[in-house]
């Protein structure tokens, strides 16, 4: 089964539809599977977008033939998002949240659970909460923008059998190492173009720091790159024994093998 590969939008749109939907394109053009975005709270200080902005991004993810996700924060944005989404990502900051746990696990749908900010306590908890109901992918994360090396993780420490890599280290090599290891689902931060919303134009978002650039304008690594490895990568996954690969060296030892 192919790694699946999501591309979080985030916050780094800006409140910006047209960011948003150049996003959209980009990262389904350089291989995304699932395009993801986040409903904040009104007046929280957070871009977001409404309810109709947020049928048009899922018309365009459907349109470009990936998937559309969106991070709920509160009660509202489930019962909001239900209708559009079929399944949830949970935000580290909500991962014992009961009551919104409660609220996604009512919907029946699967769940990718993040455990950024959370101890091993907390993710039990969050486990706790849903496994009864729904089937739940545990997304291995550490919420420093960037991660440094030394604090980088790829895999969770629990045997939880579905785990994948929300990564915030922008570097291809944390993403690789976590499929070599068998994750079956890898999440970066993407970024189009810099946003220009007033709320947050005179500030420094923790997603632009960690974020991969989707059109070569933001001179740092670049999403393509990331998928082409990470698609190289899980081909390695199951390598073959070693005299399996005899019949394709027949012209190279005919050549040169020697054994005296």
């Amino acid at each position: 089964m192919s790694v699946e590969i999501i591309a979080e939008v985030g916050g780094s749109h800006g409140g910006s539809m047209e960011v948003a939907v150049c996003s959209i394109d980009a990262a389904a053009e350089q291989g995304a599977d699932v395009v993801k975005f986040q409903c904040h709270p009104d007046g929280g200080g957070r871009p977001t977008f409404s309810d109709g902005q947020l049928e048009t991004l899922k018309m365009r993810c459907d349109d470009k033939g990936v998937e559309f996700l969106v991070t709920p924060f509160t009660l509202d944005a489930v019962g909001r998002l239900d209708p559009l989404v079929k399944r949830w990502k949970i935000a580290s900051g909500h991962t014992a949240d009961r009551s919104l746990l409660h609220a996604v696990a009512l919907t029946d749908k699967p769940v990718l659970l993040s455990t950024g900010m959370a101890s091993e306590a907390e993710i039990a908890i969050g486990l706790e909460c849903l496994v009864r109901d729904v089937d739940v992918t545990l997304m291995e994360c550490v919420s420093l923008y960037p991660t440094p090396p030394k604090y980088t993780r790829v895999r969770p420490d629990s045997m939880w059998p579905d785990w994948g890599l929300s990564d915030h280290s922008r570097r291809i090599a944390t993403s690789v190492l976590a499929v070599r290891q068998g994750a079956s689902a890898i999440e970066v931060h993407v970024m189009s173009k810099y946003p220009v919303h007033p709320l947050v134009e005179s500030l420094v978002h923790p997603d632009w720091e960690v974020s991969f650039d989707l059109d070569g304008t933001q001179g740092f690594m670049q999403f393509e790159d990331l998928v082409d490895e990470i698609r190289f990568t899980e081909q390695m996954r199951e390598p073959p024994a070693k005299d399996d690969l005899l019949p394709m060296l027949t012209e190279v030892r005919a050549k040169y093998w020697r054994a005296t």
